[in-house]
């Protein structure tokens, strides 16, 4: 490392006896700067990739980005976010990059922080942090970095951030990996003021470069006005080809046929894989295979979406790290029958190591936690726990990981998604399985046994929503998979287990032998409520997904109908939801709304009563809502694109920014209901009582008020254009007139002629009289 000379001198100039202890103390700093870099950013670029013999270095390519929300430009994102780092009339800015998942942000965190500490030091001093290693009892930036600076700098030092003599570039990366206790709106915000306290204060000139998936973030409807946002774009064929000659210039490679770019080329590949083949780690397992002659040309030809693309890579890939993993086996000697006679017995490895890792909540999990899960199978048992079990992981896409327990890590991060996927659908096959005896069919897995598997599998976190997606794509490409039985059994379950059955037993609750599970094995930061709670909404997700799914399936649609509230009843509300969401929240508050709130789309409520419920953020989008009480509802930039919100109860219900185009809120009771700044272009408010509802700053475009009463309502600065006021009711003796301003915009309204008790002033306006 560069010796932080410009610090060094500083405390020279004023260097005197009584100053030896403040001395010493900069210089164990500057000491425990060198250690961190050298042991924490220096290896970074030569990490090996995957099971191969060369590092990231070889064939990395710095990925290009374009500004958000804005056309134009597309630029090379290192040389981009060096100019924000260096030019003083950007101190205020946090460099904020997004991406989907395989864009290379990771990857970009540690080649950059690698360059910053070779070329910008000590101007910067890179600290790398990635979300998904940090301490779950982490609640804010200032912890999450302290957790991560366990070094001489801050130790016994509160004054450490002030320190005239560093300025530290914290690279904050996956902010869409925080644990599910903190707010991810919340910590943007959070990291933009502490940029502005640092561009305020001369002593604190630190900066932060924050990564995030596009995903995660499309949910954050502001974001704090210091973010220099960037997103990264898929690989142009510049870069590809880039990519390939560094490839094909590896000494492994050299003499092999290069002709990978002509089979990208092919127009047998499916559009899906070649949009896949423009993110680096599907680019680099497409090459790896094809190279060695494990790629089936035909089955990729056939994916006809991107999650059918990703499985059936995936489902090649898996086989191609078995035969290579024969391969190493025979030419190191060990466990030779192992890979030879036991295939079965290796994607079983793989899977239990996915479960491991996906329910550690970070990027590895204890060695000890895999031994245990695989010591039930007799023959995983005798195969795998011996010493060239370490062999086995190796040459697989596992390996030991760098951590104070010994503990194991997949190469590839998604892979461990896509295994602990296959792995919930090779359970719930077991589980609809039945046989015939003499009292019926009996399920060949017994309830109870079922019951503990589920929370076995489910109870942590909660299932994301790259999991679910490869999880349906694995079931609906099973030939007569059994949904009917597999949604009976986990409706059964669901009825249990929100009546309490499984955590208020006086026995072992299965809640708690899952916490011990956890506990024995280093992961921490749950408890029984927690496990019990992440398990039923877990198991939500799984019937919510079944049901929109049978939904589009005529053989299915009768069959499979959930309705998370209960089966509507006449003249009376249901009521199962509401206290599943307040008990979800007595954890955390919005733990229902995180978990759950992306998977609402098409969710079926009619007649649910969800007074004063908060939702926001969540997406109801299609879903039915009909007759629901929501009054009192917080549904603050919810989405209710094209709901059925007909005949529903709304009074004093907030939608704040929501985004409530083309739903269908006919006849619904909307009285002093604030949709203010909300979008509800193309609306249908026919019948609908708004009388002083709160409609300022909403986008009311092509939408239809007929018969609507919208006495005493707000409409300043409104845009009405296109809007049909067909015998609607724009006043009466009660509510008095509707508000409107000169910004209320009127453009093209039609049936304003049939509307009653139009404001004198109104017709004057638009020339009505």
């Amino acid at each position: 490392m560069i010796k932080s000379w410009l610090a060094a001198e500083e405390i020279i100039k004023d260097f005197s006896l009584n100053d030896l202890p403040n001395w010493q103390r900069e210089q164990d700093k500057v000491q425990s700067i060198d250690k961190y870099l050298k042991t924490d950013i220096a290896p970074k670029p030569f990490e090996l990739v995957f099971v191969e013999k060369f590092a990231i270095k070889d064939i990395y390519i710095p990925p290009k980005a374009k500004l958000v929300d804005a056309s134009g430009e597309i630029f090379n994102l290192e040389t981009w976010v060096k100019t924000i780092l260096l030019n003083p009339d950007n101190l205020d800015k946090v460099i904020f990059i997004q991406g989907n998942t395989g864009r290379g942000k990771s990857v970009f965190c540690r080649m950059f922080a690698y360059t910053v500490w070779r070329q910008l030091h000590p101007i910067w001093t890179p600290i790398l942090i990635h979300f998904r290693d940090i301490d779950t009892s982490a609640t804010s930036l200032l912890d999450i970095i302290q957790a991560k600076l366990q070094f001489g700098l801050i130790q016994n030092d509160e004054n450490w951030l002030t320190n005239p003599h560093t300025r530290f570039l914290f690279i904050l990366d996956g902010c869409d990996e925080l644990p599910h206790n903190i707010n991810l709106a919340a910590f943007i915000q959070q990291v933009a003021e502490f940029q502005q306290i640092c561009t305020n204060n001369p002593e604190m000139g630190h900066r932060v470069m924050i990564t995030g998936g596009a995903i995660a973030l499309q949910h954050i409807a502001e974001f704090p006005d210091n973010l220099a946002r960037v997103e990264i774009v898929p690989l142009d064929a510049q870069l590809q080809q880039q990519w390939l000659n560094k490839w094909t210039a590896l000494p492994t490679h050299q003499g092999k046929e290069p002709n990978f770019l002509q089979f990208l080329l092919s127009h047998h590949l499916a559009d899906a894989v070649n949009k896949l083949a423009q993110e680096p780690p599907f680019l680099y397992l497409l090459a790896a295979m094809y190279q060695d002659g494990k790629l089936d040309i035909h089955q990729l030809g056939l994916a006809k979406d991107e999650t059918t693309a990703k499985i059936n890579i995936y489902q090649q890939a898996i086989h191609w790290l078995i035969s290579k993993s024969e391969l190493e086996l025979n030419h190191s000697h060990l466990n030779h029958d192992f890979t030879k006679h036991q295939p079965e017995a290796v994607k079983r490895l793989l899977a239990e190591a996915a479960i491991c890792v996906v329910q550690s909540g970070n990027k590895s999990a204890a060695m000890s936690m895999l031994e245990a899960r695989l010591s039930t199978e007799e023959i995983l048992k005798q195969k795998l726990l011996n010493k060239s079990l370490k062999q086995t992981l190796a040459t697989l896409c596992i390996h030991a990981s760098n951590t104070p327990v010994e503990g194991v890590e997949f190469f590839h991060q998604r892979f461990s998604k896509f295994l602990f996927a296959e792995r919930l659908k090779t359970r719930f096959k077991a589980w609809t399985q039945y046989y015939d005896a003499d009292e019926g069919r009996v399920a060949i897995i017994a309830e109870d046994l079922m019951n503990w598997e589920i929370y076995d599998l489910l109870g942590y976190g909660g299932l994301t929503q790259e999991i679910v997606d490869y999880l349906m794509g694995l079931l609906t490409a099973s030939q007569d998979f059994p949904w009917v039985e597999l949604y009976t059994r986990l409706e059964t379950f669901h009825r249990q287990w929100s009546r309490g059955k499984f955590i208020d037993s006086a026995d072992e609750t299965l809640p708690q032998k899952k916490l011990r599970q956890l506990q024995r094995y280093g992961i921490k930061g749950l408890g029984q409520r927690e496990i019990d709670i992440f398990t039923g909404l877990n198991v939500i997700i799984l019937l919510l997904e079944l049901h929109r799914y049978a939904q589009a399936q005529d053989h299915l649609q009768n069959q499979i109908i959930f309705y998370p509230s209960g089966q509507p009843k006449e003249n009376s509300w249901t009521d199962k939801l509401r206290p599943i969401i307040n008990y979800s929240d007595s954890i955390r508050l919005e733990t229902f709304n995180r978990l759950v709130g992306q998977f609402l789309v098409g969710v079926n409520l009619p007649g649910a009563n969800l007074t004063d419920t908060d939702f926001s953020n969540v997406d109801l989008s299609n879903a039915n809502l009909n007759a629901a009480n929501l009054c009192g509802a917080t549904l603050f930039q919810t989405r209710f694109r094209n709901a059925n919100l007909s005949h529903a109860y709304i009074f004093q219900a907030y939608f704040g920014h929501a985004d409530i185009s083309g739903a269908n809120l006919s006849y619904s009771f909307l009285s002093h209901t604030d949709m203010s700044y909300a979008n509800l272009s193309h609306v249908n408010f026919s019948g609908a009582d708004l009388r002083g509802a709160d409609l300022s700053d909403t986008n009311f475009s092509g939408a239809n008020l007929s018969n609507a009463d919208l006495s005493g309502a707000n409409l300043s600065n409104a845009d009405l254009s296109g809007t049909n006021f067909s015998h609607a009711d724009l006043s009466d003796h009660e509510w008095g007139d509707i508000h409107w301003n000169e910004n209320t915009i009127w453009q093209n309204i039609q049936g304003l002629d049939t509307a009653k008790n139009v404001p004198a002033a109104l017709k004057q306006q638009l020339g009505l009289n």
